[in-house]
């Protein structure tokens, strides 16, 4: 499935990535064509996972095995749920990736688990989402960037974290 060649086109872009320079200007959504495309990767992939939201009751694509972050090619939004989590450890472990940009993809990643109801269909997906953050999609958990999530958590939005709590449970329980 072509969700699991998103890491290599993100660590692409990444290594493109530059928003230094004078004629840069930092407080733009995209300082630069690359923050654009690197945007729009993760919004696509977000966008593959919400597609659960509409799809009918008997598809298979809403029903899955577990809510761990394994590997189900055969469920689109689960695939692309662990592509989205393997894409965020890219770029928050991308040392020329500033702050502020790794923020603002956080940010869309928290909005979209946060609209995910708790329970049903989209709870399991919820759920699904929240893992293959924390545990960098199939990957794994890791302290670097288990820390990096943990700070940008402490800069999220305080009405966001408030309904989150199931993220931050999770994210303490994989980095304390």
């Amino acid at each position: 499935m072509w969700l699991y060649y998103y890491r290599y086109f993100l660590q692409s872009l990444v290594a493109l990535y530059d928003a230094s320079g004078p004629e840069i200007d930092k407080t733009d959504e995209w300082p630069t064509r690359t923050s654009y495309l690197i945007y729009a990767l993760f919004d696509g992939l977000v966008d593959w996972i919400e597609i659960v939201k509409n799809l009918p009751e008997d598809s298979p694509h809403r029903i899955v095995d577990n809510v761990l972050p394994q590997h189900a090619n055969d469920n689109i939004p689960k695939s692309a749920a662990l592509a989205l989590g393997s894409c965020l450890d890219t770029l928050l472990r991308a040392p020329n990736v500033d702050e502020r940009f790794r923020r603002y993809i956080h940010d869309i990643v928290l909005r979209a688990i946060r609209e995910f109801a708790r329970d049903g269909s989209q709870g399991r997906f919820r759920t699904i989402m929240i893992n293959a953050v924390v545990q960098r999609g199939p990957l794994g958990a890791n302290q670097d960037y288990g820390q990096a999530l943990k700070a940008l958590w402490e800069q999220a939005d305080p009405v966001m974290r408030a309904d989150l709590g199931d993220y931050q449970a999770a994210l303490i329980q994989a980095y304390g």
